[in-house]
């Protein structure tokens, strides 16, 4: 359960910063990818207005490299295969369900140790575009890691 008070709130509200730049890839932050909106109705159809702007939407399949707390949803071995990348600690441990444009579905290849108390940065080629199935958005943002470095806490 998320903290109430406001201070430890704050706390574990702050975003990771985006990565170092690296030869190769684009360095993305969280505040360049949730930086406007984009929502869906309770029926998880896009509301009016909900669209990628044109910095964001240039960045499909760019390589780029993005920071944030890992989400573990799929496991091979004793390897994470595939996650979800958010923006803070907030929506990583304590269940704040995030906005689309707040994560980042990631499949890695090959699979990374599971690192969950502090952020990583992961590598590879991104996709932004809404995902949809039977109407609904799935999700904005996805990735195809192939590499992870853990960040200093």
């Amino acid at each position: 359960m998320a903290p109430t008070d406001p201070e430890a709130r704050a706390a574990l509200s702050v975003d990771v910063p985006a990565p170092s730049e690296k030869d190769g890839y684009v360095s993305l932050s969280f505040t360049q990818l949730s930086d406007f909106s984009y929502e869906t109705d309770e029926n998880g159809k896009l509301l009016p207005g909900a669209v990628l702007p044109e910095e964001i939407a240039a960045l499909d399949g760019q390589d780029v490299a993005v920071s944030g707390y890992v989400v573990p949803i799929e496991f091979r071995e004793d390897k994470v295969s595939g996650l979800i990348l958010v923006r803070n600690q907030l929506l990583c441990c304590y269940g704040e369900e995030p906005r689309l444009n707040e994560w980042v579905f990631v499949e890695v290849d090959p699979p990374v140790e599971m690192i969950t108390e502090v952020p990583v940065t992961l590598f590879g080629k991104f996709e932004a575009a809404p995902d949809e199935e039977e109407g609904m958005v799935i999700s904005l943002y996805r990735m195809k890691a192939d590499r992870q470095e853990q960040m200093d806490s």
